[in-house]
């Protein structure tokens, strides 16, 4: 399995600084983690010093430059959100929750899940014609009307609501962010307060 991460090239230093540690902890391998960048380069890949894939695509596609992404592997994938940090036990719990089942994607959680979770290599190729006639750009009111809706038919949930632990500034940034916890996969979203009147926010 593929540990795919979205994020903007303008902002990956800021979040990617929490997240990809948190994954090394949990025991996943480098070389199993990609990160799919909306950016204004002309599109090319690199391979980190530690075996960690970057794809550069020259769009602006919010969260779902992922996609794109995950077509390039023959192999299931998980989507995560750069707003993230998972758990120890992130792993053992993944694997767990999986064992025995039959499935074509594990959505979040029952209701609005941020597009994350795992998709099939089977679900992939079945909405990778859907997937290639994305345009370069997107707005926001798009990239809202699109979510959650590549998980298909059949999905799974990992869990019910998030167990809320407070609000913090996790990146440093002065952005206070919203701690949501979801304790049946071992995952963090650091969400910030949309509509709440505190400047500075960030998705």
């Amino acid at each position: 399995m593929k540990f795919i991460i979205p994020t903007n090239e303008s902002y990956s230093n800021t979040t990617l600084p929490v997240l990809i540690p948190s994954l090394f902890r949990a025991g996943v391998s480098p070389t199993d983690i990609v990160i799919c960048y909306n950016s204004n380069r002309e599109e090319h890949d690199v391979v980190g010093e530690q075996g960690i894939v970057h794809h550069y695509f020259d769009r602006h596609l919010y969260e779902y430059v992922a996609l794109l992404g995950a077509l390039r592997y023959d192999e299931d994938v998980f989507f995560f959100h750069d707003t993230c940090e998972v758990d120890a036990n992130f792993i053992e719990l993944l694997t767990n929750f999986m064992e025995g089942k039959e499935f074509r994607s594990i959505r979040l959680k029952h209701g609005y899940s941020n597009n994350m979770g795992v998709y099939t290599r089977a679900l992939l190729r079945e909405i990778e014609p859907r997937i290639k006639e994305f345009p370069k750009r997107i707005d926001k009111n798009t990239a809202i009307k699109w979510e959650d809706t590549f998980y298909g038919d059949g999905t799974l949930c990992f869990g019910g609501a998030p167990r809320v632990e407070g609000s913090i500034d996790v990146y440093g940034q002065g952005q206070i962010r919203r701690v949501e916890h979801y304790t049946s996969i071992g995952i963090k979203k650091y969400k910030s307060h949309w509509g709440q009147g505190i400047v500075g926010d960030k998705p």
